[in-house]
């Protein structure tokens, strides 16, 4: 008989000693441990539901209602704060409320992504040619282990965080954090694979935003090679797209390193040079625009408040099946999803 998570409980709690962390730690072990079974997401929802009782007993000012929006506010300022063991257990709980990929009641194999941009990259650069019909999700999975893999990394339990990594590309091969995670991971005991996880980082790079994180990381890179001149060019193509008053003290830093080695002064570099290091080095640094994902969540709000307005919706769909050519179910998905949730709101 399948042990159900109220026996679970009663087992942990039976074994309580009367020190406030151990019943915590307890209920956390029988989450995770209930993870790596088949058809268990009810019972690490008690559970979860469990530890947020006890977090609240324990002055947690929080309601009676787990509210995802309020309690990682409140991570974000525990993690500010470097209080990781607090925020790690409200993770816990969060991460408790959403169900673990990666198959369907049919055996079927779900992606939990974060956008409708990466079940596009996804199309494109993992199932292409497709060979098999994409069955996904919106999940908010990805920013709650996110969060704990980035915790793992700032208290340098690489192991674990590299392990939650991995775990959320099982579910959403195309996740940039994930990727950015691990090169950091490697970034002081191994430079190239720091590096590969980098490329394997802009690989599904959507944003100007993910860019910056990806440039900013490279050109750490090519300081740590001593390559003082390339890490600046890397650098400053940052302020093709943003403000270069943002990496103007790092720019003045390597111009220091690059005069080091220098009789005459290092002159900054014009856009032709740094477009041929860039060339030379193979290091891409344009991405597709932002517009896609914007017109795919404009089309979205569009069909689910009925906005009846046929020329804009015209113009959305349009421009999603131009770009999204290797992606043909992509409109039919968002269209499902918009009538799923206007249908909700009735």
């Amino acid at each position: 008989m399948k042990k159900t998570a109220e026996g679970e409980a009663k087992v942990i709690l039976s074994k309580l000693t009367g020190h406030e962390n151990m019943d915590k730690k307890l209920l956390i072990s029988s989450i995770q441990n209930l993870r790596s079974k088949k058809n268990r997401d009810e019972d690490i929802i008690k559970l979860g539901r469990k530890l947020y009782e006890i977090l609240l007993e324990n002055g947690l000012n929080e309601s009676e209602i787990i509210n995802p929006i309020r309690l990682l506010d409140k991570v974000d300022g525990m993690i500010y704060q470097k209080q990781y063991e607090q925020a790690l257990e409200l993770i816990e709980v969060l991460d408790s409320t959403e169900p673990c990929p990666p198959v369907d009641e049919k055996g079927e194999k779900i992606y939990y992504l974060s956008n409708f941009f990466e079940a596009s990259i996804l199309w494109q650069l993992v199932l292409n040619p497709i060979t098999e019909k994409l069955n996904w999700a919106i999940s908010p999975r990805n920013t709650y282990l996110k969060i704990k893999a980035q915790i793992m990394l700032s208290l340098e339990n690489f192991k674990e965080s590299e392990k939650i990594a991995n775990e959320i590309l099982k579910f959403n091969p195309v996740s940039f954090d994930a990727n950015i995670i691990l090169a950091d991971i490697y970034k002081k005991a191994n430079a190239e694979k720091f590096k590969k996880y980098l490329f394997k980082a802009y690989n599904v790079c959507y944003n100007t935003g993910d860019l910056k994180i990806f440039l900013h990381k490279l050109s750490a890179y090519y300081e740590m090679k001593k390559d003082f001149v390339t890490a600046y060019a890397v650098l400053y193509v940052i302020s093709f797209f943003d403000n270069i008053t943002l990496v103007e003290k790092e720019l003045d830093r390597l111009i220091i390193e690059i005069n080091k080695n220098r009789i005459d002064k290092f002159t900054p570099l014009t856009v032709e040079e740094i477009n041929r290091i860039m060339t030379r080095e193979k290091i891409p640094f344009y991405i597709k625009s932002e517009i896609f994902k914007l017109i795919c969540e404009m089309y979205y709000d569009i069909l689910v408040e009925d906005y009846n307005n046929e020329p804009l919706v015209g113009l959305c769909k349009s421009v999603l099946k131009d770009i999204s050519r290797n992606s043909p179910n992509l409109v039919k998905d968002i269209e499902k999803l918009a009538k799923k949730a206007k249908n909700e709101k009735k």
